[in-house]
C-alpha cells in the first residue's frame, strides 16, 4: 500500500472510531436525561446533535448516513417499549424514528454540499493567491532585469560612441557593465536554485567541505566588498569541517554578504565569522547598516520580501535571497535566523553540524 492509501486508511478508521464515540456519548446523556425524567422524544434530539456533530467533523456523506441509522437502532434498543429488543408497538415511535432518519440522510446530505462549497471556495482562494504571487514575481523580476540591462545598455553605449574617453573612464564604465552583468548572474542562480529546490525530484549533493574555503570562494564573488567596505573576515585556528552542498552553501554566503553590501554605505562595515561550539558552526554576517525593519523581522526569510523604502539600485532584489538561505540551510538540517545588532545593523546568523580538524587532517 502506498502513503496515499495509508494515509486514507487511517482517516477513515479515525472518523470511524470518532463516531463509535460520539454515539457513545449521546447515548451516556440520553440514560442520564432519561433518570430525571426526560421523555424520550427529547432524548431523541441528542441523537440528532451527534449525527449533526459526526456530519460536521467527518468529510463523508457516509459517516453521517451511517449514524443516522446507528442513532435508530440505538433509540430503539434502548428507549422504546419493548426495551433491549428491536421491536415496536407504538406506532408514534415507528414515525418518529422515520422522521429521524430522514432529518439525519437531508442534515449529511447539507453538510457535504457544504464542506464541498468550503472546499471549492480555498481552492479558488489559494489559486488566486498563486496568480497574485505569479504576477508579483514577473512584475519584480522584470523590473530587476530592466535596470541592470539599462545600465549596461547605457555604459555599452557610451564606451562605443565615445573615443575621446580617457583610460579611467573607460575602465569605470567596464566596471559598471560586469557590475551589472554579475548582478543579472545572481538574479538567474537565485531564481534557478529557488525552482530547484521546490521541486520534489531536487537532490542535495553533499561533501564534506572546508568552512574557509566556502567563506572565501562566497566573498570572491562580491564585487567591491574589500574596496568599498570595511570588511572582516574571523575565523577559528583550527579547520572546521560540514558535510554539505558546496554550490548551495556558497550561494548562502553570497546572498548574505550581498544582502549586507545593500543595506551599507560606502566606507560601511561588513563582518563574516565562524566559529565551532559543541559538533556545530555558526556563521554570521553582520554590518552597521540600516538594520531590519520592525515590520518585516517576522517574516524575513519569506520569498518576494523587500524593504519598503527602498530606492534606487538598493531596491534590487526580487526577495529571493534570503528566502534561498532559509530553504538551503533547514535542508542541510540546520537553522537561520536574523537580528538587530545593538550598535547599530543587522546580524544574520546559521549553524550546520560540524566537525573540528586538527591542521594534520585528524
Amino acid at each position: 500500500m502506498n502513503d496515499g492509501g495509508k494515509k486514507m486508511t487511517k482517516k477513515r478508521v479515525k472518523y470511524m472510531v470518532q463516531s463509535i464515540a460520539i454515539m457513545a456519548v449521546a447515548t451516556f446523556l440520553s440514560f442520564f436525561l432519561q433518570s430525571y425524567g426526560i421523555r424520550k422524544e427529547n432524548i431523541l434530539m441528542i441523537y440528532i446533535v451527534g449525527v449533526l456533530v459526526i456530519t460536521v467533523t467527518t468529510t463523508g456523506y457516509l459517516y453521517g448516513m451511517m449514524a443516522s441509522v446507528c442513532s435508530v437502532l440505538l433509540f430503539n434498543y434502548f428507549f422504546t417499549v419493548p426495551v433491549h429488543t428491536f421491536a415496536m408497538t407504538d406506532q408514534n415511535d415507528v414515525v418518529r424514528l422515520v422522521f429521524f432518519l430522514i432529518t439525519g440522510f437531508i442534515s449529511a446530505s447539507i453538510m457535504v454540499r457544504f464542506h464541498n462549497q468550503v472546499r471549492i471556495a480555498e481552492e479558488t482562494r489559494a489559486q488566486m493567491e498563486r496568480e497574485k504571487l505569479k504576477s508579483n514575481m514577473l512584475r519584480s523580476i522584470s523590473h530587476d532585469f530592466r535596470t541592470p540591462l539599462t545600465g549596461i545598455m547605457g555604459a555599452a553605449g557610451l564606451l562605443k560612441e565615445a573615443d575621446e574617453l580617457d583610460a579611467g573612464v573607460r575602465k569605470e564604465l567596464a566596471g559598471e557593465i560586469q557590475e551589472q552583468s554579475v548582478w543579472l548572474m545572481r538574479l538567474m542562480e537565485n531564481i534557478l536554485n529557488m525552482t530547484k529546490l521546490e521541486s520534489e525530484e531536487f537532490e542535495i549533493r553533499k561533501n564534506q567541505e572546508v568552512v574557509d574555503d566556502l567563506i572565501y570562494e562566497a566573498v570572491s564573488h562580491i564585487i567591491g566588498l574589500r574596496e568599498k567596505r570595511r570588511f572582516e573576515i574571523k575565523l577559528p585556528s583550527e579547520l572546521i569541517v560540514v558535510n554539505v552542498d558546496g554550490k548551495l552553501m556558497v550561494q548562502v554566503l553570497v546572498n548574505l554578504l550581498d544582502n549586507a553590501m545593500k543595506h551599507t554605505g560606502e566606507n560601511g562595515w561588513i563582518c563574516i565569522e565562524a566559529r565551532y561550539d559543541a559538533g556545530k558552526v555558526w556563521i554570521s554576517v553582520e554590518d552597521d547598516g540600516d538594520g531590519i525593519q520592525e515590520d518585516l523581522k517576522e517574516n524575513i526569510f519569506d520569498e518576494f520580501v523587500t524593504r519598503s523604502d527602498e530606492k534606487g539600485d538598493r531596491q534590487r532584489g526580487i526577495g529571493l535571497g534570503l528566502a534561498i538561505c532559509k530553504a538551503v540551510v533547514n535542508a542541510h538540517g540546520g537553522n537561520i535566523c536574523a537580528e538587530n545588532r545593538k550598535e547599530g545593523g543587522a546580524r544574520f546568523m546559521f549553524w550546520l553540524e560540524a566537525r573540528q580538524v586538527s591542521t594534520d587532517g585528524r
